[in-house]
Formats: C-alpha cells, sequence, structure tokens
C-alpha cells in the first residue's frame, strides 16, 4: 500500500475513533433511561408535606398513584408504594444522590 492510503486510513480511523469517543462522553447520566433526579409531579406531590406523609398524585403518564413522601438527593418527592401497598423507594445505594 502506498503512503496516500495510509495516510488516508489512518485519517479515517482517527475521526472514528474521536466520533466514538464524543458519543460515549455525551451518554451521561440521563441519557441511558436514568433518571437525575424525582419527577417534578412526585416533588409538587409532597410540596408542603413532611417525610414519610401519604400522598396521591398522577405520574407523567396520566396514571394515578399513591406514594410516600421521601427525602432523596436532598428533596421530598413521592416514591410511588409498591403493588403489595409498603411505601416503594429507589434502591438503599441510590437514595441520597
Amino acid at each position: 500500500m502506498n503512503r496516500n492510503g495510509i495516510k488516508v486510513i489512518a485519517a479515517a480511523t482517527a475521526i472514528v475513533g474521536l466520533l466514538t469517543v464524543s458519543c460515549w462522553a455525551s451518554n451521561g447520566p440521563g441519557e441511558r433511561g436514568e433518571r437525575r433526579g424525582p419527577p417534578p409531579e412526585a416533588v409538587e406531590a409532597c410540596k408542603g408535606k413532611r417525610e414519610g406523609t401519604a400522598v396521591e398524585f398522577t405520574n407523567r403518564g396520566g396514571e394515578k398513584m399513591k406514594g410516600t413522601c421521601k427525602q432523596i438527593g436532598g428533596q421530598l418527592a413521592a416514591m410511588p408504594d409498591k403493588p403489595d401497598g409498603s411505601a416503594g423507594g429507589p434502591p438503599k445505594d441510590q437514595e441520597n444522590r
């Protein structure tokens, strides 16, 4: 292969590598289905209430839900109750992020 062919392949490889890294770097929290915090509806449902208060709210999908106000990431928000009626919440390792 001649020098020009090698240069073209090297340039193409570098461009593909840069595009891959830039896509990977921009794929931060929230862009892979992760949440950056509780939804506004959950925060609004607990406005003026105390942790542990039972509330009802409408989620983003328009579904009425029952939940319990809980401190999450420094703010009070409604955590939907589990189907068995117990208070829901994020996994313990994500509660105070």
